[in-house]
């Protein structure tokens, strides 16, 4: 059985792999490699078939040289980190990092807030007609994954204002209002 945290990365994590979906025509594919094997590792890290790795040391010196990595990768590519075409690499690239390092619900809608940006990309690179739905279906699967995250930190919650979308106002402040 997949836990209610489980199934919120991999609710956001399938959000990000629609939206590569989207931009396959605009985006290297080694950057779409990067980020589809990033989904899949993140999926089969939330139905238990692989083992997160534990935090060590040296494990941001790492993250942050894969980055680096991906970043020239992306300059050489392209000859430049500016345009349509670099920046979207480059999102795809930094989305999948947040993908394999995401572990809090904050870090999930990050994750979604990327998938985001590339349905963005993807709407600025092709606007035929015949992909208005699939920019829907994606859209929806995002909006989604984001009340599927909200259900989760509101049924963990005991209180009895947790049910409410809304913050609650002490007798202070409904009396300024």
């Amino acid at each position: 059985m997949v836990s209610m945290t489980a199934r919120s990365s991999v609710a956001a994590a399938l959000v990000f792999a629609a939206a590569l979906g989207l931009i396959i025509g605009s985006a290297p594919a080694w950057c779409l490699c990067v980020g589809f094997a990033a989904v899949a590792w993140r999926i089969l890290v939330a139905r238990g078939r692989l083992f997160r790795p534990k935090r060590r040391t040296g494990m941001r010196f790492l993250l942050g040289a894969i980055t680096a990595l991906l970043v020239v990768a992306v300059a050489v590519t392209f000859r430049t980190l500016s345009g349509l075409g670099a920046g979207t690499a480059l999102l795809v690239v930094m989305g999948a990092l947040k993908v394999l390092e995401s572990r809090s619900r904050r870090d999930d809608a990050i994750v979604i807030g990327v998938a985001l940006f590339l349905l963005l990309a993807a709407g600025l690179a092709g606007q035929a007609l015949w992909r208005l739905p699939l920019y829907l279906l994606t859209l929806w699967g995002a909006c989604a994954a984001m009340a599927w995250r909200r259900s989760r930190c509101t049924a963990t919650s005991h209180s009895a204002s947790a049910s409410r979308p809304w913050p609650a106002l002490s007798p202070e402040q409904s009396t300024r209002w």
